[in-house]
């Protein structure tokens, strides 16, 4: 959703049949759909939450507000779109591959089913990033669209595992970002799974799911803690 999306028409090639004329694969390039909203008296950048198929047809998530816990006056479908303020926390908070983290946005979005916690004129919509559930969009209605305004990592203290992690530890915000538990490149580089103490903590908090994404090391960038399993 940055730069756009590589699409391989392949409909003019013979593969599986007799070779009758030159085997040809189109290569297309499609930009990201943006916009802009004025928010809290602010100009925001804005990106549709879409995937382009052949011949350019783009299919856009889509979502009844009452779906994800909002109030609308009318319950049509209304197109999501992703601040790019929540893209580059999306980035930032996972340390994944964006090129496969964004592809697997609107996947796991797409005329799927999703989970939801309410909030306060806001609604958490969980991502998954495969079968592990790594945060929330923080989206709001605005108009005929749903912005999602932010995306809010499984530690953080907006969540309901964060605010447990809170009264587990006692830890705030500021500690949370100082020990590096706000993002997941650091439970797969400390490999906090392997230790007991650490492990049972964050089960008892609802972060369990972090420890078992050790498994998206394969697309983990590159990054190295500064402490160890026991400074933490």
């Amino acid at each position: 959703f940055r730069d756009g999306f590589l699409h391989a028409d392949r409909t003019q090639t013979n593969i599986g049949i007799v070779r009758a004329t030159a085997n040809t694969i189109f290569i297309h390039l499609f930009k990201p759909i943006t916009g802009s909203i004025v928010i809290n008296d602010r100009k925001r950048e804005i990106i549709a939450v879409n995937r382009f198929v052949p011949r350019g047809i783009s299919l856009q998530v889509k979502f009844h507000p009452s779906a994800i816990g909002l109030q609308a006056v009318v319950d049509d479908p209304l197109p999501v779109y992703i601040q790019r303020h929540a893209l580059n926390r999306l980035d930032e908070r996972l340390g994944l591959q964006a090129n496969n983290v964004h592809s697997h946005l609107f996947f796991s979005l797409y005329e799927q089913p999703v989970n939801y916690v309410p909030g306060n004129g806001c609604t958490l919509i969980e991502f998954n990033m495969y079968e592990y559930k790594v945060g929330y969009l923080l989206t709001t209605l605005h108009e005929d669209k749903l912005i999602s305004r932010s995306f809010l990592f499984l530690t953080n203290d907006a969540t309901p595992e964060g605010r447990k992690l809170r009264q587990l530890t006692g830890l705030i915000k500021h500690d949370k970002k100082y020990l590096g538990i706000d993002k997941l490149s650091t439970f797969t580089a400390y490999k906090i799974h392997e230790d007991e103490e650490l492990s049972t903590l964050f089960h008892d908090a609802g972060c369990g799911s972090l420890l078992d994404a050790k498994n998206l090391q394969a697309i983990a960038a590159e990054y190295t803690p500064d402490r160890n399993k026991s400074t933490l």
